[in-house]
């Protein structure tokens, strides 16, 4: 009886220890997807200002592999289009602000488009600076959390 007690808290550790890998893994994607968007905003930026190209055929010329790391697999014509087809791992206020970078950027001028791109370069990066302090933080509390309700799990079934 006793073996069979042990089995079960191991399992019950084993898949506390499971949850705290896998809820990691979750948010490094959300840091690599924040970081992706910047380099792709920073793309957009720099293929404006060294060849003018429009919005649709920065988008049709990218590498796959930065849109892949944005989180779509298709190339659109839009940005808006782009967004919607994305999976998203990032937090709301940064969704809404890629959003919002889409529907103000095939509105302006030259000049407005490479200070949009600026701003908003600036204000993910603000975000994803914040994201990293936060995720320092919680990844302590993190796995406290998942062994502490494995320990009690096991607790209540002794």
């Amino acid at each position: 009886m006793i073996i069979y007690k042990l089995i079960g808290s191991a399992g019950l550790i084993a898949s506390g220890v499971w949850f705290y890998f896998i809820r990691e893994k979750f948010q490094k994607r959300k840091e690599l997807q924040l970081s992706a968007y910047i380099k792709f905003i920073s793309y957009i930026k720099n293929q404006i200002e060294c060849y003018m190209l429009p919005i649709d055929t920065i988008i049709a010329e990218c590498d796959i592999k930065l849109l892949n790391e944005c989180g779509t697999v298709n190339r659109c014509s839009t940005l808006v289009d782009f967004l919607d087809d994305s999976t998203f791992y990032i937090d709301e206020d940064a969704i809404n602000m890629l959003y919002s970078f889409a529907e103000d950027f095939g509105l302006k001028y030259y000049n407005e488009q490479i200070k949009t791109c600026d701003r908003y370069i600036n204000e993910l990066n603000k975000a994803r600076e914040l994201y990293l302090n936060q995720r320092a933080k919680d990844k302590k509390l993190s796995l406290a959390i998942c062994l502490s309700i494995s320990f009690s799990l096991i607790l209540i079934l002794i």
